[in-house]
């Protein structure tokens, strides 16, 4: 792999996560349940916290993303086409499809410098989580938020986004 091709994984990783802020938000607005809603905005929160934590690596390789109201507005189209209508159906598809951005973001933590690698993890252990959340509320745990909260207290972003 170039240095080019890191890079642009690299700034893909970290529009993806601006955009997918974005999406969960703008899902949020579409469910009816106000736990569901809260859910939701957790988990933008938690692309939102996990962009943070990659901006600095995107600021070091001065990297360029596209405008943040761009990437904005990419998420909530893809909330507002999202075809699914039941939260069950929404946790269904998060448990069986992302686990491929799991395994994009391994193969970015191989292809990493060493002093991005620790960042490039938390990328994958954010996606990680996203999983394990929707696996949970499949099976009507109580506690499907509990490693996403403790995920987000333990991140601070050097860099707030705009």
């Amino acid at each position: 792999m170039s240095d080019s091709d890191y890079s642009e994984a690299l700034l893909a990783a970290y529009e993806d996560e601006v955009v997918g802020e974005a999406y969960f938000r703008g899902l949020s607005e579409r469910f009816e349940v106000a736990a569901q809603r809260e859910k939701l905005a957790l988990l933008a929160e938690l692309e939102r916290h996990t962009a943070g934590v990659i901006l600095p690596l995107v600021d070091r390789h001065r990297l360029s993303p596209r405008p943040p109201s761009v990437l904005d507005e990419l998420g909530r189209s893809e909330a507002a086409s999202y075809g699914g209508a039941d939260w069950l159906g929404l946790m269904r598809e998060m448990a069986g499809t992302y686990q491929v951005y799991v395994e994009e973001f391994r193969a970015l933590e191989k292809m990493a410098p060493e002093d991005d690698r620790a960042a490039l993890a938390r990328l994958t252990e954010h996606e990680s989580l996203i999983i394990d959340f929707a696996e949970r509320e499949l099976a009507a745990r109580a506690d499907s938020l509990d490693a996403i909260r403790d995920f987000l207290e333990d991140v601070t972003p050097t860099r707030r986004l705009a």
